[in-house]
């Protein structure tokens, strides 16, 4: 276990100021080159238009200049502002594809196996499922590990913006530090305030600012070393540990405490992908709207009138209100209707439907024509772009499983009991994604049974759509065997009691 002593914190505070506060440097360097970066502002772009706060559309006005060439805004026309859920339907369908179902477990170490098992219940793997999701659509995702007062492992996510990481190679693999940037409400005197706060984390420790730059470029960074509510009684730093452990020892993990979830390997937003075309499509759709709505009324002509926009206005108005309109110069006045193609608009947004769905590699659910039996080919070629999609995200999903492995297998070798780290960083691991795939079941199983022993017990029910761990199944087939053996052993003593009775009565007439 990495202990850090108070000495050694008193030596880091020292060290902290010899260096000219090279770790406030190093932070206010990071945060420079990611605060209001394209990179974070692309992932609260992402998380807008996830729920459907489409921005883009909210630009839209109905409006004409005036005389003098004020924009003035024509209250008289529809202004229509529909924004798409498509991105959230998007996002979604690929999380609950690639996360819906429970991962699965491969190790040949049992006791091992059974540690993760018993570690990754249903909350923590729900925090990884989010995590994924967030990844999806962000880019970039975050978990950070941390030891509970019991002594447990627990994990819990963050928000994708809130973390800067400062990568040491330049695949993104490995960090050197991460700064955490966010905000919380405090009160002072009675009052609440928003606090900005920043972290700096390292392979060490962590150190806590106070940011009177309210969350602007490199900020305005003071060492956060008051006692929460209390800002006269201070503490003797504001350097910590990563973590105090039930005997009140510091310890640390050796490495950067954040564990990164990546949706694709270049880190880049799901919208990218497809952010124009669901522009365009709010702005059709609410531009058809408009049409209808406008055109609900005819368009009302005058002959000989002054084609100022004030008399156009004006002769509207009246008609609108009184329904008569006379005109000095005389001319007629009269209505022309105008027939709008709803089919050429409904065709655009089909046409834009169709390439978002392409764009972001889902499959449009509502267009399925299996009939009533479906085979198994037709259902794997229909969820073709789902399943290639999956194939790089599982990629990264494995690669953030490792890395929980290295502080899982950190934790263990503190309990006791399962060995040294180096011996369970080397057992071998895997961890697979099951993938939601609407599937024909009996075609599986068919393939399952026709390949007999081959397969080991194991892989049958890994395979098997029914079962979703082969643990609690093998433990089931345990009882299912008791019970049968029980049963068998009544059924025998019951055939043996009848037999002697038989053989009683035999007795007694003869």
């Amino acid at each position: 276990m990495s202990n850090i002593t108070q000495v050694d914190l008193i030596k880091a505070n020292i060290e902290y100021g010899a260096k000219g506060t090279s770790n406030k440097e190093i932070t206010k360097n990071i945060l420079n080159e990611w605060r209001g970066s394209e990179k974070i502002t692309n992932m609260q772009l992402a998380d807008k238009y996830y729920r459907v706060e489409n921005v883009e559309i909210e630009k839209k006005t109905r409006a004409y200049e005036d005389e003098s060439g004020n924009l003035i805004l024509n209250k008289t026309l529809s202004n229509a502002q529909t924004k798409t859920a498509r991105y959230r339907k998007s996002i979604n369908q690929k999380a609950n594809f690639a996360l819906n179902k429970p991962f699965t477990i491969s190790c040949d170490n049992d006791q091992y196996k059974k540690a993760w098992i018993e570690f990754l219940e249903e909350n923590k793997r729900k925090i990884i499922a989010k995590t994924g999701k967030q990844a999806i659509s962000k880019g970039l995702a975050w978990v950070y590990p941390w030891i509970d007062e019991k002594g447990d492992l627990q994990i819990i996510d963050t928000e994708s913006e809130n973390v800067y990481p400062a990568w040491s190679d330049t695949a993104h693999t490995k960090l050197d530090a991460v700064v955490r940037d966010y905000v919380v409400t405090e009160y002072i005197n009675q009052t609440a305030q928003d606090v900005y706060k920043v972290e700096f984390w390292d392979s060490k420790i962590f150190q806590k600012f106070r940011d009177y730059g309210m969350g602007e470029g490199n900020g305005d960074l003071v060492d956060d070393n008051f006692n929460g509510e209390d800002e006269l009684r201070q503490r003797a730093s504001s350097i910590y540990s990563h973590m105090v452990n039930a005997k009140g020892e510091s310890i640390s993990w050796d490495r950067v405490p954040f564990i990164f979830f990546k949706g694709a390997d270049d880190e880049l937003p799901a919208l990218n992908e497809c952010k124009s075309d669901i522009d365009n499509y709010d702005m059709i759709k609410s531009k058809g709207i408009d049409s209808i709505l406008d055109d609900i009324d005819a368009v009302l002509v005058v002959e000989s009138i002054s084609p100022e926009l004030n008399d156009l206005v004006k002769a509207r108005k009246i008609v609108q209100n009184s329904r008569i309109l006379t005109h000095e110069a005389g001319g007629k006045a009269y209505y022309l209707k105008v027939d709008l193609d709803i089919n050429a608009i409904k065709e655009k947004l089909e046409i834009l439907k169709k390439d978002i769905i392409d764009d972001t590699n889902t499959v449009d659910v509502t267009s399925i024509e299996f009939g009533s039996n479906p085979s198994g080919k037709a259902m794997r070629m229909f969820f073709e772009p789902l399943n290639i999609w999956a194939n790089g995200f599982e990629a990264e999903f494995r690669v953030f499983m490792q890395n929980l492995k290295y502080f899982f297998d950190k934790w263990l070798s503190w309990k006791g009991g399962y060995g040294t780290f180096e011996e369970l960083q080397a057992i071998p691991i895997t961890f697979t994604l099951d993938r939601d795939l609407m599937i024909d079941e009996t075609e599986i199983i068919n393939n399952i049974n026709s390949l007999g022993e081959e397969l080991s017990q194991e892989t049958r029910d890994e395979l098997n759509p029914y079962i979703e761990n082969h643990e609690k199944e093998e433990e089931r087939r345990e009882t299912d065997r008791k019970k049968a053996e029980k049963r068998d052993e009544l059924i025998q003593f019951g055939n043996t009691v009848n037999r002697d009775n038989e053989e009683d009565k035999k007795e007694t007439s003869s």
